[in-house]
């Protein structure tokens, strides 16, 4: 085991390289033996869900048999997107949850992302001491079962949405890429509004159609007939938040845009247990990422992307536009992003970007950030690989071309 798979938030290597089957088995004892020491003997419930990699199946296997020898009741919710894993871990009381899992990163990764009651992140530092902790225990009192909580968790987002649609209907079908798990929860969806989903197919006409996209655990949702920015703006423009928590890589457009709405603008690092935590501590009513994670106080602090669809969807309907024509009425900036691999020691790098831009105005927050009145970038350390990311926004092309390439230049 390299003990680097112990990220900011959740655990994530290379399966077979960095982690093996062993490795899982061990993982799920310790850590339903840290759940029960906070519940009594029969009511140590762990929810296990699992994303669709080819990996998962096996290491998600090893999990429970590990869960089960702890003496843990295990409830298995197969394949399924990480907010549904969220939302049954607080809907059914359960001890925690283990969710197997990379998220975004490539398809020789896996990982676990780990909570407790009411889904409270677990974060990798307080895993990898629990794991030196406990030995391991055999025991024979463990349970299985395993369950289907689809149709609960899509009735729950159609409640805190108000939504009612049996009157109105989209016009043109709603296209989505995604796993299994969240097509299950879009089925859900259709069954109880007037909407038609269908999977991305060559042999759909999609050209009058809405398109969506998710990762491969389905916490980030994409649009592809808009800008992130502006979805971020229709959303809030919905849920009118009095606080809202922004990655520090998310959109200068879209934070202005709260600003001169009246919402405080509160700043936080990337990352789930980041965001999650600073929405907690201050009551926030919305957290933004640009990477596509929409965090709902509504929805425990947490993601919640078919809410966020509902509401885009729904502001469709009531104002009889196309998303195209919805988006355009809010400021996007262009943007550019790239990741850095480099074997240079990443502080030194940062050292030497904010030396070269030492005239704008500077923040450690997460990496660096400098703000010009026209642009600004941040380049900070990946959570989850061992790479840079570089993210450039202007307020025109010419300029983010201009600067992208002066940056670029700089990191070599």
């Amino acid at each position: 085991m390299n003990s680097s798979i112990f990220k900011d938030y959740d655990i994530r290597g290379v399966y077979g390289r960095d982690f093996d089957d062993r490795f899982a088995f061990d993982l799920g004892n310790k850590v339903g033996q840290h759940f029960s020491a906070d519940s009594s003997p029969d009511k140590n419930v762990v929810i296990v869900g699992k994303d669709g990699r080819p990996s998962s199946n096996a290491i998600g296997e090893r999990v429970i048999e590990g869960l089960l020898k702890s003496g843990a009741h295990v409830v298995s919710l197969g394949e399924c997107s990480t907010p549904l894993f969220y939302f049954v871990v607080k809907k059914f009381g359960a001890s925690g949850g283990i969710m197997v899992t990379a998220s975004h990163n490539q398809s020789e990764y896996n990982g676990f992302k780990i909570v407790g009651r009411e889904s409270k992140l677990i974060s990798g530092g307080e895993l990898k001491e629990l794991f030196e902790f406990y030995p391991l225990q055999m025991l024979e009192g463990g349970d299985y079962e395993e369950r289907d909580f689809t149709t609960e968790y899509a009735d729950a987002v159609i409640k805190v949405a108000d939504f009612d649609n049996a009157d109105k209907r989209l016009n043109g079908d709603i296209i989505y890429k995604a796993s299994p798990g969240v097509g299950r929860i879009l089925r859900a969806l259709e069954s109880k509004a007037n909407f038609n989903f269908k999977e991305a197919a060559a042999t759909i006409d999609q050209e009058d159609s809405l398109k969506i996209k998710y990762d491969d655990d389905g916490d980030r949702l994409a649009f592809e007939n808009a800008d992130s920015s502006a979805i971020f703006c229709i959303v809030a423009d919905a849920v009118l938040p009095k606080k809202i928590v922004f990655g520090m890589t998310a959109s200068r457009a879209a934070r202005k845009y709260a600003r001169s709405k009246g919402f405080e603008v509160i700043m936080a690092k990337v990352g789930h247990s980041n965001i999650h935590h600073m929405m907690q501590g201050c009551g926030a009513d919305l957290g933004i990422e640009a990477s596509g994670h929409i965090y709902f106080k509504s929805f425990n602090f947490l993601e919640a992307p078919e809410l966020a669809l509902l509401i885009v969807l729904k502001q469709i309907i009531d104002s009889g536009r196309r998303l195209e024509d919805l988006a355009a009425q809010y400021p996007v900036f262009p943007r550019a992003e790239k990741t850095i691999d480099s074997s240079q020691i990443h502080e030194k790098i940062i050292q030497r970007i904010g030396e070269k831009f030492s005239d704008g105005e500077a923040d450690f927050t997460d990496g660096l950030t400098v703000e010009y009145p026209d642009w600004w970038f941040n380049v900070r350390a990946s959570n989850t690989e061992p790479v840079l990311r570089l993210t450039v926004e202007a307020e025109t092309k010419k300029l983010l071309d201009d600067k992208f390439s002066e940056l670029t230049a700089v990191l070599g």
